[in-house]
């Protein structure tokens, strides 16, 4: 297994925090992967593609790396207005069939009551008073943009497995 992140500080913390074999940390960008044509049996990705520059980019690069047969786990929120048009761009890649999409919006919400105090606790304890509004809404906390967007359901959260062909 081999996990990427953008960011070399988070790719050192997880090389130290977590020495488990057969698994690996590398610097890697979503949109130009570092890995060679068909490397790899599964591509999972949750909650970072909506903050990637090109989404069609990401797509592709994720066909390049899987081999014939291997499968796409993802999940991410989207506006509303948008899921369509992600669903059909992953539709349209050459290489690629959707299997499997549901909208799992009320049980992320569920997921996020049910983990509230935990993360307010933790973000209590651990970030300094003047950030902690950055770090309630990254988490997702009651009153949060996001929060109010997967209530309201102008903004969908769906995973999708996709297989590539």
């Amino acid at each position: 297994m081999t996990a990427v992140d953008y960011s070399p500080q988070a790719v050192a913390y997880c090389q130290k925090r977590h020495s488990i074999s057969n698994l690996a940390f590398e610097v890697g960008d979503a949109e130009a992967l570092p890995f060679a044509d068909g490397s790899f049996d599964a591509v999972v990705n949750v909650e970072s593609s909506h903050c990637y520059g090109s989404m069609a980019t990401f797509v592709s690069e994720v066909t390049r790396v899987l081999r014939p047969g291997g499968f796409f786990l993802f999940a991410d929120l989207r506006e509303v207005a948008e899921m369509p048009k992600l669903q059909a761009l992953i539709a349209a890649q050459k290489g690629l069939e959707i299997v499997e999409q549901e909208d799992i919006t009320a049980m992320v919400l569920a997921a996020l009551r049910g983990d509230e105090q935990r993360k307010r606790a933790m973000i209590d304890d651990l970030v300094p008073a003047n950030q902690r509004a950055l770090f309630d809404e990254f988490a997702g906390l009651e009153g949060s943009k996001i929060m109010n967007g997967l209530e309201s359901r102008s903004i969908v959260y769906h995973r999708f497995v996709v297989k590539r062909v």
